[in-house]
C-alpha cells in the first residue's frame, strides 16, 4: 500500500504535470484504485485539451488550471500497489474452478472500464445513423412485398439509404464494436471543443475527418460443402470417362473475420488492436491523430487560399497594367490624329491663303474653306451644319459612314 494526499496527488497532475497513468506507473500503484480514488476525493483532474496540448508540445497557458479546494477532514489516502492485486488475482485464481474462471477474468476485465464508460450512451450522430439504417432496410422490405404481392400492396415511406460507413470490410460483430469505439471517439472529441458530424466525422475548426473501420480476416482451409462435394464427385467420375472434364472452381481456403479491429485515420496514419493494448485503450492516441490531420487539413486549406490570393493578385496587377497601356496607346493615337487634322487645317488655310493672293478663288468658296479648317482644327473644334462636331479619332469615310447609317437604315424598310 502506498500513502498520498489530495494535495500530492493534485500537485502531481497540475505542476509536475503527470497522467494517472504516468503517476500509477511511477509508483507501480493499481490504476483503477488510483481513478476511483482521484474521484471519490472531488481531486481535480486536468482536461483532454490539457494532454493534447501538452503532448503535442503547445502552448498551455490559455488552459484553466482548477484550483486546489482544501477538505476539512484532510486524511491520508491509501492505493493498492500492483504486486498486492496480482498476488490477490493469484489467490483467487487457485480457488476457482475453470468455468468459475473464465467468469472472473470477463468481470475483472470489465472492472478496468471506468464506471461513466460502463453507462455510456451512444452518441446521438450514431443513434441517428443505426435509425436511418433500420429506416431503410424496413423501405426496402416493404418494397419488396409489394413487387410480390401487387394485389396486396402496402402504404411506403420513402427512407433514403445511408452511407455506407463500414463498406463490407467488417463482420456484423465487429461493426457494434466499432460504434462502440466511435462513441469513445465522439465524447473524447467534443471535450476537445470538436464537432461532430451527420456522416460520422470529426470537425476541428470546421475540417472534418472520417475514419473507417477494417476488419482482419484469417486464412483458413476450405471446408466442402454438400454441393461442392456432389460436385467435385460429379467431375471425378467425369474424369475416368473424358480427359477434357471441367473441373469445379472451389477456392482452397476461406478467409474468415477474426475481431481483430483497424482504424483509418487517412491512408498513412491508422492504428489497429494489439496483443497487449485494444483500440479502446488507444482514444487520446486516435483523436490526437484526428485533430492532426485536422490541422493539417486546414494548413492545406488556408495555403491553397493564399496562392489563389496571390495568383489573383497577380491577374489583377496585369489586367490593370494591360489596361494602362491601352489607354496610353489610345491616348497616343488620339494626339497623332488631332496632330494630323491640325496639320490639314494648317494646309487648307496655306492653300486659301495662296489662292486668295493669286486671286484664283472666290471670296465664298474661301470662306467655306477656312470654315472647313476651323472644322478639323482641334483648338478650334468648330461646329460644321452638315457634318456636325468633327470627331477627331474618326477618318472622313467613318464620319460619312455614321452620318448615313440612319438614312440607310430608312430606306432598307421599304
Amino acid at each position: 500500500m502506498i500513502t498520498f494526499t489530495r494535495k500530492q496527488l493534485y500537485d502531481l497532475m497540475w505542476n509536475e504535470h503527470k497522467s494517472l497513468k504516468k503517476i500509477a506507473e511511477l509508483y507501480d500503484v493499481h490504476y483503477p484504485d488510483l481513478l476511483n480514488v482521484v474521484h471519490e476525493n472531488d481531486i481535480p483532474r486536468p482536461g483532454n485539451s490539457f494532454w493534447t496540448k501538452l503532448n503535442m508540445k503547445m502552448d498551455i497557458s490559455d488552459e484553466t488550471i482548477l484550483p486546489f479546494v482544501e477538505s476539512k477532514d484532510e486524511k491520508e489516502i491509501r492505493i493498492r500497489n500492483t504486486s498486492d492485486v496480482h498476488k490477490k488475482e493469484k489467490t483467487k485464481e487457485k480457488e476457482l474452478s475453470d468455468q468459475d474462471k473464465g467468469e472472473e477474468v470477463r468481470k475483472e476485465a470489465t472492472d478496468e472500464i471506468p464506471h461513466e464508460q460502463e453507462k455510456m450512451k451512444m452518441h446521438r450522430v450514431i443513434r441517428q445513423y443505426k435509425k436511418s439504417q433500420n429506416d431503410y432496410e424496413l423501405y426496402l422490405k416493404d418494397e419488396k412485398w409489394n413487387r410480390d404481392h401487387p394485389w396486396n400492396r402496402k402504404r411506403v415511406r420513402y427512407a433514403k439509404a445511408p452511407p455506407d460507413f463500414f463498406k463490407e470490410l467488417i463482420s456484423e460483430e465487429g461493426k457494434e464494436r466499432a460504434f462502440s469505439i466511435l462513441n469513445l471517439i465522439f465524447v473524447e472529441a467534443e471535450k476537445k471543443g470538436a464537432a461532430i458530424n451527420d456522416d460520422l466525422s470529426v470537425s476541428f475548426d470546421g475540417y472534418g475527418v472520417k475514419v473507417s473501420f477494417v476488419e482482419s480476416r484469417d486464412s483458413v482451409p476450405h471446408q466442402l460443402s454438400k454441393e461442392e462435394a456432389r460436385e467435385m464427385a460429379e467431375y471425378r467420375d467425369e474424369l475416368k470417362r473424358h480427359s477434357w472434364a471441367r473441373k469445379p472452381r472451389i477456392d482452397k481456403y476461406d478467409h474468415p473475420f477474426n475481431g481483430k479491429l483497424r482504424i483509418n485515420i487517412t491512408y498513412k496514419v491508422w492504428l489497429r488492436d494489439e496483443k497487449t493494448r485494444r483500440l479502446e485503450d488507444k482514444i487520446d492516441e486516435i483523436v490526437d491523430a484526428i485533430y492532426a490531420e485536422a490541422s493539417r487539413l486546414k494548413e492545406v486549406q488556408e495555403a491553397r487560399i493564399a496562392e489563389e490570393l496571390r495568383r489573383k493578385k497577380e491577374r489583377e496587377e496585369r489586367e490593370a497594367e494591360a489596361r494602362r497601356i491601352e489607354k496610353e496607346i489610345a491616348m497616343i493615337r488620339s494626339l497623332l490624329k488631332k496632330a494630323e487634322d491640325f496639320r490639314k487645317a494648317e494646309m487648307i488655310r496655306t492653300y486659301v491663303k495662296h489662292m486668295q493672293e493669286s486671286n484664283g478663288m472666290s471670296q465664298e468658296l474661301a470662306q467655306w474653306a477656312l470654315d472647313k479648317a476651323d472644322w478639323f482644327d482641334p483648338g478650334i473644334n468648330k461646329d460644321d451644319l452638315v457634318l456636325g462636331t468633327k470627331n477627331h479619332n474618326r477618318d472622313l469615310d467613318e464620319i460619312k459612314e455614321e452620318k448615313l447609317k440612319d438614312r440607310y437604315l430608312f430606306w432598307s424598310r421599304f
